[in-house]
């Protein structure tokens, strides 16, 4: 049972605003994240076709995520982001940006309500909303639809089913089950999530007492994303090539225990250690240049300290131990249940964007037994603070700075966009003369999570917005030789941070020059 109790105090403050400036720091500098990838290609549909018929291609041609799709499409819709060089995209980043926080927000509340201590619950938190492996979900918007939006109404629909267990009312069934259906259309993990989460309220959170309607929600919910699954994997030929892709990335099928291997030790902080280390160092020397950045990363330090060492920060109520038990379960199982999925697809389910819901079921799980490792007692209790202080404050510090360089990753690569873009459009007549053009010199991406225009779809979609023409082919010198068309292109080079004809005569490469 959720404890009637709760009242936040002062310590339960502090915390919550160190998870917003570790947020702030980790993913707030907006204005310098642009379009990756399937960006371009969303942004283009939805230009080019009607909200049906894009919805319709999206599905057929790519996945079955109907509810994402919709919802791009809106948004590339708007007048403010119509324009793949000109549009407004902090304020996109922006929303991702508070949605992500608005899901740490909901998980410290709901964790503390059963009761947990705030140091254990901070420290789950803080594992959920910083750590380094989230950077792709919430800095590329094309995940950022998915995980982070699908996580907020899973949350959305799990709060409104938890209420209504405490206060029975039928617009809070109808509220959960709106917000877990949306939930399941747009991320196929949560279908697995919900029908986990109904066997076990069925068979083991609700053993010995009676089925009441207040259970109905969560299980109407699970049905009816069995039936949206079996659409998406059996109607829409866009997942059925999205799965053959899956196990062709994998190569060969990948037992449990590699995956398990592969999922732990992307989940490793230390930056030397694993694959976060280009991005610390990258951040490390961006955070030596920017004195305001060093505060806030100093300040965010400095207030894990100070809310560490106060005394209602330990604080147990022993009273709740059998709901945090079956806390630390349900945690487990959605953990457990947003894998599953991926379990045999090798290398393609361990892309960090799929991580970050089975991290929410860790960072629950994770809370129930720190909260077990800090209970108050006197020859404990000041080595166990001090440790647990000086680990917290290394963690802030090691996931913020690597968010940072993550961030100058990403703001590198909009600027190369933008000077391509740019120089696309100086040449838009002459391009769409041509139909086709080549670029040669664009660096290899920096991290796997961080496109430079290396992709047989999204740059030719980034094109064909740009100019606003379907005929028009684009390909660089990143994507395979294999997927590029013949015939005779117009040829560019990107050098110096420019985008230079190449087939055209010697003076007029000059004057480009200048």
């Amino acid at each position: 049972m959720l404890d009637k109790r709760y009242i936040p105090s002062i310590s339960d403050i502090m915390a919550i605003g160190l998870l917003f400036l570790a947020i702030l720091l980790s993913y707030g500098l907006i204005h310098t994240r642009g379009l990756q990838c399937d960006d371009f290609c969303m942004g283009w549909l939805a230009y080019r076709s009607s909200l049906i018929d894009g919805v319709l291609f999206w599905t057929e041609n790519y996945n079955g995520r109907a509810f994402l799709a919709v919802v791009q499409q809106l948004m590339y819709k708007l007048p403010m982001f119509n324009d793949p060089l000109n549009g407004k995209w902090f304020i996109y980043h922006g929303l991702i940006v508070l949605m992500h926080f608005f899901n740490t927000f909901l998980i410290y509340i709901l964790l503390r309500r059963f009761a947990l201590c705030i140091a254990s619950v901070l420290l789950a938190c803080l594992i959920f909303s910083i750590h380094p492996i989230l950077m792709q979900s919430i800095m590329w918007l094309a995940a950022g639809y998915g995980y982070v939006l699908g996580t907020s109404l899973f949350l959305l629909g799990a709060y409104f089913f938890l209420s209504d267990i405490k206060q029975p009312a039928l617009w809070k069934m109808v509220l959960s089950f709106i917000f877990f259906l949306f939930a399941s259309l747009g991320i196929e993990q949560f279908v697995v999530v919900l029908m986990t989460l109904a066997f076990l309220n069925a068979f083991y959170l609700n053993r010995g007492s009676r089925f009441r309607h207040r259970y109905a929600p969560l299980i109407i919910s699970c049905i009816i994303a069995m039936i949206m699954l079996s659409m998406h994997f059996t109607l829409t030929t866009g997942t059925v090539q999205r799965m053959h892709r899956a196990h062709s990335a994998g190569i060969e099928m990948k037992p449990v225990t590699e995956t398990l291997r592969t999922f732990l030790w992307r989940l490793n902080p230390w930056p030397s250690h694993s694959p976060f280390g280009s991005r610390f160092a990258v951040g490390l020397e961006f955070l030596k240049a920017n004195f305001v950045l060093t505060v806030g990363v100093l300040a965010a330090i400095l207030l894990s300290v100070l809310t560490c060492l106060r005394k209602s920060t330990w604080m147990i109520d022993s009273s709740l131990s059998v709901s945090r038990r079956k806390l630390a379960i349900v945690g487990a199982m959605i953990c457990g249940a947003a894998l599953a999925p991926f379990v045999f697809t090798g290398r393609y389910g361990m892309h960090p964007r799929v991580l970050y819901i089975p991290l929410m079921g860790i960072s629950v799980t994770g809370a129930v037994f720190l909260d077990k490792f800090f209970p108050e007692r006197k020859w404990t209790s000041v080595f166990t603070k001090s440790v647990v202080t000086i680990l917290c404050g290394l963690f802030i510090g090691l996931s913020i700075i690597t968010n940072l360089g993550a961030q100058k990753f990403f703001a590198d690569s909009w600027d190369m966009h933008k000077n391509v873009m740019t120089s696309l459009i100086r040449d838009k007549q002459l391009i769409k003369e041509k139909r086709y053009i080549e670029i040669e010199g664009i660096p290899p991406a920096p991290v796997d999570e961080i496109h430079h225009l290396d992709t047989s779809w999204g740059f030719p979609c980034m094109v064909r917005w740009l100019l606003n023409d379907q005929t028009v082919s684009g390909w660089t010198n990143q994507i395979p030789l294999e997927e590029r068309r013949d015939g005779q292109p117009i040829r560019y080079i990107y050098a110096d941070s420019k985008l230079l004809r190449t087939n055209l005569p010697e003076h007029q490469l000059i004057r480009d020059v200048k």
